[in-house]
């Protein structure tokens, strides 16, 4: 009969992990997401996110608007049309 890898894993299945002797017997915690600090304020992961967000989804559409409009004159005029008519 032959013995594959299944037979071998569930052979073994007994030996379960003994949760005091595992990983030096250091107790199990949730996992957290990380935190920055800044000065005496943390910064969780969530603020970090409402901030970053926003910030590339402006630097997303400038770009684009810089990208299309190919010299700065061109996209002042472009958000400026009274630019350069007289008065």
């Amino acid at each position: 009969m032959k013995h594959t890898f299944a037979d071998e894993l569930s052979r073994t299945a007994d030996n379960s992990i003994d949760s005091k002797t595992f990983a030096g017997g250091f107790p199990q915690a949730m996992a957290r997401f990380p935190e920055i600090r800044m000065g005496k304020w943390w910064i969780t992961t969530r603020q970090s996110l409402l901030l970053l967000v926003p910030v590339g989804i402006a630097g997303t559409i400038l770009s684009i608007l810089t990208a299309r409009c190919r010299t700065l004159a061109t996209l002042f005029l472009l958000l400026c049309p009274r630019f350069g008519k007289g008065s």
